[in-house]
């Protein structure tokens, strides 16, 4: 990470951050690190903010796109109907 840092002309992380601060920075770094390709969404899951409302409400207070937001809509996406017609896979819920 501080490689990254280093590149970008930022002042490397301090030694023997905890590991919640650790994680709590590497959120942080991705976010502006990959801002505009894609991957936020991924990192979103992967930390598990979008299986929680108290994720969720962190996400409407700096994004309003998130303000209608429901975990047990939103968080999955529908599959394609020729894969529910062939029986391949079932249809998430609420789709």
């Amino acid at each position: 990470m501080n490689q990254v840092r280093a590149r970008a002309g930022l002042a490397p992380l301090a030694a023997g951050l905890s590991q919640t601060a650790l994680r709590t920075q590497l959120m942080h770094e991705r976010i502006t690190e990959l801002a505009g390709e894609g991957v936020r969404w991924f990192d979103l899951q992967r930390y598990g903010v979008l299986t929680n409302q108290a994720g969720i409400d962190q996400l409407k207070q700096r994004d309003p796109s998130f303000t209608g937001f429901r975990a047990d809509r939103d968080r999955l996406l529908p599959l394609i109907q020729i894969d529910i017609d062939l029986g391949r896979l079932r249809q998430n819920p609420n789709y």
